[in-house]
């Protein structure tokens, strides 16, 4: 008896993998097509700061302004590589100064993941820009938000970088 039993175990959990692996590809399946659906209706926008309060305001900004807009929000740029989706996200408003890694390192890192992303850097401070493309020449520095902004300014900055 209990030799038949392993035997019997082994054929039951092959019909259970073969059974599970399949509804793991159609799960796959079913998020790629919705994937793709949210793409046409939608504009994925990701954005990384690490104050709280800002993140909060400036996600809640954005939501309210439009419908189109999917927002998501890390605080963390370490936990946000680690998650980050290529391919996904239309637009990255990345604070410059962080812990951990600061924004310029972080958005170097995510364009080695994902070349059409757009991005936007946000500081609180002055940005010398002749000074920041001597410090890193050859790239693209998209567009600056100076904070606080207000927030028909940030939507029409938005706008005008998802067009």
């Amino acid at each position: 008896m209990a030799d038949i039993m392993p035997w019997n175990r082994n054929k039951n959990s092959s019909k259970i993998s073969k059974s599970a692996d399949s509804i793991f590809d159609k799960q796959k399946q079913n998020e790629f097509k919705r994937i793709n659906l949210d793409k046409h209706q939608y504009k994925t926008i990701l954005i990384i700061d690490d104050e709280p309060d800002t993140l909060y305001t400036l996600k809640l900004a954005l939501e309210n302004s439009s419908e189109k807009y999917r927002i998501h929000t890390y605080n963390n740029p370490l936990l946000l590589l680690s998650e980050f989706k290529s391919n996904y996200y239309d637009l990255l408003l990345v604070d410059i100064n962080m812990p951990f890694m600061n924004g310029f390192e972080l958005s170097k890192k995510i364009l080695e993941l994902d070349l059409n992303i757009r991005i936007c850097f946000m500081s609180t401070g002055e940005i010398n820009l002749s000074a920041l493309r001597d410090v890193y020449p050859g790239r693209s520095m998209g567009c600056f938000i100076k904070k606080p902004i207000k927030i028909k300014n940030l939507i029409r900055l938005v706008e005008t970088e998802l067009d």
